[in-house]
């Protein structure tokens, strides 16, 4: 199998599945694609007053995240969009931070992930 093939082939995205007891039941998780990735980045940041440059707007970060990664265990389709951010962002912290630390290590966001990144 050829280079591109195996780059264009490599779908299978990491998952896990996390029990939430505090609210009754349980959320899957997946890694990010490439596209969600870069929706994901770009949703913090904003247009300036004059909408000429983007700056960093980390408000809401962890409801972001999540909803670039939970799915439908079923399905694997997200079952957020970036409408439900405000809603997503006002469940308990608690559980908001839990579940953004699965979601962050899916997608090989976390600081010691970059700079593992960065040594190799």
């Amino acid at each position: 199998m050829s280079a591109r093939d195996v780059l264009l082939g490599a779908a299978e995205l990491p998952r896990e599945t996390v029990p939430v007891p505090e609210l009754g039941t349980s959320f899957t998780l997946r890694g990010m694609t490439g596209e969600e990735r870069d929706a994901f980045e770009i949703s913090l940041t904003a247009l300036t007053a004059n909408g000429k440059r983007r700056v960093p707007d980390p408000a809401n970060y962890r409801a972001k995240l999540l909803v670039f990664s939970i799915i439908d265990p079923e399905t694997g389709e997200l079952v957020f969009t970036p409408n439900d951010i405000p809603g997503v962002g006002k469940i308990r912290a608690d559980v908001l931070t839990r579940l953004s630390e699965v979601a962050q290590r899916l997608s090989g966001i976390r600081r010691e992930d970059v700079e593992a990144a960065e040594k190799n």
